[in-house]
């Protein structure tokens, strides 16, 4: 018996081939959405009290560390954020931590054949172009060298806001409400209970 599974396609992360983004960069996608919705959610009063700015940060931390296949990037990951706990003393503060060491992935891998994507380079995100304000001062590449951390998180939280993910060609309101709301469940979940494996 063979069973036909639906083409994978990831609508975000699409790459120029089939070999390109695709896996790591919605995984990258999923974990920078994850930290945005918390820090909202705490903003809005909705996360319980219990809840640590770090918590999400350590539960993606224990999901890299049991489920990557890269056994370098997981030896890697883990050694860069041995001491995020300690660093995290913000919900906002996790999400500037996220997208730093996300930057930093990128600039280490910038020149490896295997993992870039001529039509997606990586340069430091955002780009001047995608968010003026956030860019203090650009190179000679035009890549960002210094940022207002201030208006790049809230760049982030626009970026990786539900909404803004999810293609509105896809999806009816009715059901970008009902994924919204499973979504905020989660989170709420995930923020509750750190998973060790």
């Amino acid at each position: 018996m063979v069973i036909k599974l639906p083409e994978l396609k990831f609508d975000h992360c699409h790459g120029s081939d089939i070999s390109k983004r695709g896996y790591t960069c919605s995984l990258w996608l999923l974990f920078h959405s994850m930290t945005v919705k918390q820090a909202i959610l705490h903003e809005q009063n909705l996360l319980p009290l219990n809840v640590k700015p770090s918590d999400m940060f350590l539960s993606i931390r224990e999901y890299i560390r049991n489920f990557f296949l890269c056994e370098e990037c997981v030896k890697n990951f883990l050694n860069k954020t041995s001491n995020a706990e300690n660093q995290i003393k913000s919900f906002k503060a996790n999400v500037l931590y996220f997208w730093r060491g996300h930057n930093k992935v990128n600039e280490h891998l910038r020149g490896e054949q295997i993992s870039n994507d001529p039509a997606w380079p990586k340069v430091p995100f955002p780009t001047k172009q995608q968010c003026h304000s956030c860019v203090r001062q650009i190179d000679e590449n035009n890549d960002a060298l210094e940022y207002d951390e201030n208006e790049t998180y809230n760049y982030l939280k626009h970026y990786y806001d539900l909404q803004n993910i999810a293609s509105q060609k896809y999806l009816s309101s009715k059901t970008n409400t009902a994924i919204n709301l499973q979504y905020n469940h989660l989170l709420l979940f995930l923020s509750t209970f750190l998973f060790i494996f």
